[in-house]
């Protein structure tokens, strides 16, 4: 059976045009964009979900989700209730209406045999089966509707035109099962007789002697020194050890080479950027970064490892003027010289004053030094870099 639904009213300029066909299962209908068959209401008068269509072994069946009801043929089904649908059926909910037209036949209901009947002894056929499959000589009944079919156990004529009087074999009539080996008369071997055994052609392809073809190995060596005396003949090389001899080709090498010395940059890069991280430094401001775009990859492999040596080079200047100006501020033979070197003031309060003359190298524009900053404002004075102020520290 099928069911065909066409809106006579509704919202929408192809109102008049808009046509849904049905067959099994279920559709939805109503306003969302996930119902199967989707109406334009504006007004909100139609649910998200407004009703379902179901198929079952009569016919078809409306059941309605709205809050404000449908009506099938005038009557009002509310939510939660069932309507059946027939053909000439009419639908109005919301704004719409909707007409219904039913085509095609029932289901046939095919009832379980009695349990009192036994088996048949006869050997099942392919006619039988078809037979309990569509009762009747009945076809299927979908969208084309029943039809009466040939009768399938009429015969079917192979090969050349039978003769008057003369009926062919049905082929559904077949029995089925096992009822024995297959012949295996008639067959030929689909391997021959002596497929194991060596042929002259195949012996004489693997004898036969290698191509001519110079091809340039790398060699060790020891295996150098053994080629400077005359080989027996030029286009064979004699190797006792295939082993020792292998070596990778020369590109692969260099590849491989390179690869590992990227890597250690890396981690030579990352450990150079760690020691000035330490003090709140960033190395790429000290030096030029170099530009790798559009070179080779060994060319920017060399710039990086100039960079890399700059970075120590500032590294190790940055430890040397550290050292210096610790050793001046720090030192305290540095400072009772320096306290000492004074004009003499009251000799009871030598202490205070080395104690004052230690205390302002932690000092800069009135504002405290820890001795990280102090640290940090040492290199930068030894590369030659601007120191942070004041506010700026007390930013941070």
């Amino acid at each position: 059976m099928r069911l065909e639904l066409k809106q006579r009213k509704g919202i929408g300029q192809d109102a008049t045009a808009r046509r849904w066909y049905f067959e099994r299962g279920r559709r939805t209908i109503g306003r969302s964009s996930d119902c199967d068959w989707q109406l334009p209401d504006t007004t909100r008068s139609v649910s998200k979900l407004h009703c379902t269509i179901e198929r079952d072994r009569e016919g078809f069946l409306l059941r309605d989700e709205s809050a404000n009801g449908t009506r099938v043929d005038g009557v009002l089904v509310l939510e939660g209730e069932t309507a059946r649908l027939s053909d000439s059926s009419q639908l109005e909910f919301g704004g719409f209406a909707f007409s219904v037209a039913v085509s095609g036949e029932k289901d046939h209901e095919i009832e379980d045999p009695k349990a009192g009947l036994a088996l048949s002894d006869e050997n099942l056929t392919i006619s039988a089966i078809l037979a309990d499959i569509a009762p009747g000589g009945q076809a299927a009944n979908g969208i084309l509707r029943g039809r009466d079919t040939e009768d399938w156990s009429s015969p079917i004529s192979i090969g050349s035109p039978k003769r008057k009087g003369e009926t062919a074999p049905s082929s559904r009539n077949v029995e089925i099962g096992w009822s024995g080996p297959p012949a295996t008369t008639g067959m030929s071997p689909i391997l021959p007789n002596d497929w194991n055994e060596d042929l002259d052609y195949s012996n004489r392809l693997e004898h036969t002697a290698a191509s001519q073809v110079s091809v340039p190995v790398a060699r060790s060596r020891k295996q150098v020194d053994v080629a400077e005396q005359p080989p027996a003949s030029p286009s064979v090389v004699v190797n006792e050890d295939p082993d020792e001899s292998y070596s990778a080709p020369a590109g692969g090498r260099e590849h491989v080479l390179l690869l590992r010395i990227e890597t250690l940059l890396d981690r030579c890069e990352e450990a150079a950027g760690e020691a000035f991280a330490v003090l709140d430094i960033n190395p790429e401001a000290l030096s030029d970064v170099p530009d790798l775009f559009g070179v080779s990859r060994e060319e920017a492999t060399v710039a990086r490892l100039e960079s890399l040596l700059a970075r120590q080079i500032l590294l190790g200047t940055a430890i040397e003027g550290l050292l210096k100006e610790a050793s001046h501020a720090m030192e305290p033979r540095v400072i009772e010289a320096r306290v000492d070197a004074e004009p003499r003031k009251l000799p009871w309060r030598n202490d205070r004053s080395y104690w004052q003359a230690y205390r302002q190298n932690f000092e800069n524009d009135g504002a405290s030094l820890s001795v990280r900053e102090f640290f940090r404002n040492a290199v930068l004075r030894a590369l030659g870099q601007p120191e942070d102020d004041a506010s700026e520290r007390l930013r941070r």
